[in-house]
């Protein structure tokens, strides 16, 4: 399976200055490419390049970046296990406990909220929960938990400026083809002493002291 790819600069700068940080291929969909991770020259900036095209990711995005709908009974003590050992940990890395640390009130946004796992801890914590996720798939299940979520992305301008107290992204923000636009659009919707909780993947792990 081929997928279309777009050279780009850097989105913090604007520079076409940068330098081969490493290679990896994307084993969850099978691509036989190996992808570029490039450090900009200029700010610093870790990103994709060349990477898939906006229609490419959203179209990847709408089809099969999908949760799990339905557990099959016949697995369900082999995954409870499972869930028992690692769950603590991917529910560090991902947020989830993040969710629980905080005093979470009033217009709450998740973007990119998958299922609607964390709009669920938050409307049981007594939050006004919202939700935007691309996947129409995802929606459908957040639909059918009675989640207010909408199928798109923040710059599609639903919501009136100053609007929410608290705006979470978990494992999103790499995902997006301009997470400058992204922040602008979500910083018009947040409160001004409103809150945003970004979880992402920690470049600061990668050895890259030969990047300058």
């Amino acid at each position: 399976m081929n997928i279309e790819l777009e050279s780009i600069t850097c989105d913090r700068c604007g520079s076409n200055n940068n330098a081969l940080l490493l290679q990896a291929r994307n084993y969850r969909y099978g691509y036989p490419e190996m992808f570029n991770i490039v450090k900009c020259k200029e700010c610093g900036l870790i990103y994709l390049n060349p990477r898939p095209t906006a229609e490419a990711a959203l179209e990847q995005y709408k089809e099969d970046y999908t949760p799990d709908e339905k557990v099959v009974d016949t697995g369900k003590q082999a995954r409870g296990i499972l869930k028992k050992i690692f769950g603590p940990l991917w529910y560090k890395i991902s947020g989830y406990y993040g969710i629980l640390e905080i005093k979470v009130k009033g217009r709450f946004l998740d973007v990119g909220c998958a299922n609607g796992d964390i709009l669920e801890i938050a409307r049981n914590m007594g939050a006004d929960v919202w939700g935007i996720e691309l996947n129409p798939k995802s929606v459908k299940m957040c639909k059918d938990k009675i989640l207010n979520v909408r199928c798109g992305t923040v710059e599609d301008s639903w919501y009136p400026d100053d609007y929410f107290d608290i705006i979470w992204m978990s494992q999103v923000i790499e995902h997006l083809p301009s997470p400058k636009n992204s922040l602008k659009e979500i910083r018009g919707i947040l409160k001004p002493c409103g809150r945003l909780y970004i979880f992402c993947p920690n470049a600061g792990i990668l050895k890259h002291s030969d990047i300058s």
